[in-house]
């Protein structure tokens, strides 16, 4: 019955997405995606770690900021089980959110350094002042 309307018939169900489901839709997308990027920037920095190794200047941090006396509890924990030879700082330091306290551990060595390298620019800067010349160059 081609061309033959009913209008006793019930209307066609033709309710679609509302703007706001396909916004819905395009949010968790989009954030699926970004996600992703984040897995898959993760398994390359742990990929790097394992493959550059740890620096001995970083399992002296870890040893110091982890074994010190007044160090949480979590982090004792890790510096503990690293002198038992059940972990290494390198297991640590390659996927540092497997261990409890690893993540905080990684980020308190990152903030030491950080405020190391600040006081060697601080330290720099003052020194560079002091080096008998007048910035061009030439004595003064």
């Amino acid at each position: 019955m081609t061309g033959h309307y009913d209008a006793s018939a019930p209307p066609p169900d033709e309710r679609g997405a509302s703007l706001l489901d396909l916004a819905s839709v395009d949010v968790d997308r989009r954030l699926a995606e970004v996600l992703d990027v984040v897995d898959d920037l993760a398994a390359e920095g742990e990929e790097r770690r394992l493959a550059e190794g740890i620096d001995p200047t970083t399992v002296a941090l870890f040893e110091a900021i982890a074994g010190a006396e007044d160090a949480p509890l979590v982090l004792r924990s890790l510096h503990r089980r690293v002198h038992e030879g059940r972990l290494t700082w390198t297991d640590v330091w390659v996927r540092p959110s497997d261990h409890d306290g690893g993540t905080r551990l990684l980020f308190t060595a990152m903030a030491a350094q950080g405020r190391g390298l600040a006081a060697e620019v601080a330290r720099l800067a003052a020194d560079d002042g002091d080096d008998g010349d007048d910035g061009a160059g030439r004595a003064r």
